[in-house]
């Protein structure tokens, strides 16, 4: 349901591939009857992951090659919906969320599980997650929305940073990676603009989090500048 309602905020109609100058245009053409979501360029430029939605805001996920506009065929369990959550540095592997995250390779298709899946012990119905820029680091949470997981790319934890305000309905939104891999924002939802709350930012180790704006703010859409010095967030 969570997830439903964001998409229905994301779906457009058109997407655009173009070169760095600005002088190359190329449409990513669609599905009939579906919207596009997200669209994230691999590492090394070859490929986009493209979500594609309907009226319903179901989601579809494909892995398009920017030359030739060719999908590759993805293997996916059970054909549940899966979110795409990030590449991995390579450009072979990407991170997928359902209730749970994987692991796939785009060229094999193989794929596996790096949290619990809904039929293993210890299964927390993960929310969002985000691959760090070097690649062997994901950090993701769950509906309680208690804490900050980091893992690494086998599924082991590495370290948790507690909620500083546990309460039901309020979790970590909107996570993403400093390009240097040292640092976290995210935002700290707190249940009356969806998904929106203060910035946070927690170092890659686990072992420091802080709220970086005012209380009672809603920010969202977070994103780095280049040089990791600065965060940019809608108020």
């Amino acid at each position: 349901h969570l997830s439903i309602r964001r998409q229905r905020q994301m779906c457009i109609r058109d997407r655009y591939i173009m070169d760095t100058q600005g002088g190359k245009f190329q449409k990513v053409l669609g599905r009939e009857g579906l919207a596009f979501g997200q669209a994230q360029a691999s590492p090394d430029g070859k490929w986009v992951a493209l979500s594609m939605c309907n009226s319903e805001a179901r989601e579809w996920l494909y892995i398009r090659n920017t030359e030739d506009g060719e999908d590759l065929p993805i293997r996916l369990p059970l054909k549940r919906q899966f979110l795409f959550r990030g590449w991995f540095p390579a450009s072979k592997h990407v991170l997928l969320m359902t209730d749970w995250l994987e692991i796939m390779n785009i060229e094999t298709g193989e794929h596996h599980a790096v949290t619990p899946t809904v039929w293993q012990p210890g299964h927390r119905t993960v929310t969002d997650a985000a691959v760090a820029p070097y690649g062997q680091t994901i950090v993701y949470t769950d509906i309680q929305g208690d804490a900050l997981y980091l893992i690494d790319d086998e599924g082991n934890e590495l370290a948790t940073v507690a909620s500083p305000m546990p309460h039901s309905g309020n979790r970590p939104e909107n996570l993403v990676w400093s390009p240097d891999g040292k640092w976290i924002a995210y935002t700290w939802d707190q249940g009356r603009v969806f998904g929106a709350g203060p910035l946070w930012l927690a170092s890659a180790s686990g072992d420091h989090a802080w709220q970086v704006s005012p209380p009672g703010s809603h920010e969202a859409m977070v994103a780095w500048s280049a040089d990791s010095s600065r965060v940019m967030v809608t108020r």
